[in-house]
């Protein structure tokens, strides 16, 4: 196989920590420097190098194992030794979590920051999702969301509905929009639930807004885009409650 390497070097640290698992290269093509001359001619591959392939998870765990993350030199080492593509080692590296690619991660492994780490905020709701179809051939989807978004001691009910078009006039989203205001004590919501989530965690209150610029909304409607949607908050679930017993 001919393989593809870029001229990134490995350090010595990663290079002793897979000719511990792998043995000492046998000649040029496996690592090792060219010291035969017969190695500038004679390849050794085929069934004894595909016999190794296990080997590479193995040899990624013990990069990085031995240098905190697997840096470019380290994996085109471990591609040479094991004749695996690049692409392929490149694969496996990044398909694991547990395995780093970037320095970076060192730094968020350490015991005392992994403690001093813990969750802005987190959402825990239900949703229920509905297919719609209107007479015109529009599709949408209605999604009712209730549950609750906790940041510490404060949390926030979750209590809405949203209208996604799937396919059609973004009209149909409002006229339904405006049906539901009048059936069902609603309120136009614009943020998300990751902003909502963020002011709580800063004890900002919510800012809801009147009901009224649902319908106000209407007018440029004809104007919006193929992907549409519409968001409320149900009025009976927008109350913040500043203090949750523990």
């Amino acid at each position: 196989m001919d393989l593809r390497l870029s001229d990134a070097q490995p350090t010595a640290e990663e290079r002793r920590a897979i000719d511990a698992l792998l043995g000492a290269p046998a000649s040029a093509w496996d690592g090792a420097e060219r010291r035969v001359p017969r190695d500038g001619h004679v390849a050794v591959g085929g069934h004894a190098a595909r016999a190794r392939r296990h080997l590479l998870l193995p040899a990624l765990h013990a990069l990085q194992a031995a240098v905190g993350w697997i840096s470019e030199g380290g994996l085109m080492y471990v591609c040479t030794r094991l004749s695996v593509p690049p692409a392929e080692a490149w694969g496996v590296a990044t398909f694991y979590g547990l395995l780093a690619t970037t320095p970076q991660v060192k730094v968020f492994r350490a015991p005392r920051l992994r403690a001093a780490l813990g969750p802005v905020f987190a959402t825990e709701f239900r949703r229920t999702r509905v297919r719609l179809g209107f007479a015109d051939g529009s599709l949408a989807e209605l999604c009712l969301d209730s549950g609750e978004i906790r940041s510490g001691r404060r949390a926030a009910a979750i209590s809405e509905a949203e209208i996604e078009l799937l396919a059609g006039s973004p009209v149909r989203l409002f006229e339904l929009a405006l049906d539901l205001a009048e059936r069902v004590p609603l309120r136009l919501g614009h943020a998300s639930k990751a902003e909502r989530g963020y002011a709580l965690a800063r004890g900002l209150p919510a800012r809801p807004v009147a009901g009224n610029d649902l319908a106000g909304l209407s007018a440029d409607v004809a104007h919006a885009g193929p992907q549409y949607r519409v968001s409320a908050a149900i009025a009976t679930g927008v109350s913040e409650r500043r203090a949750v017993s523990s």
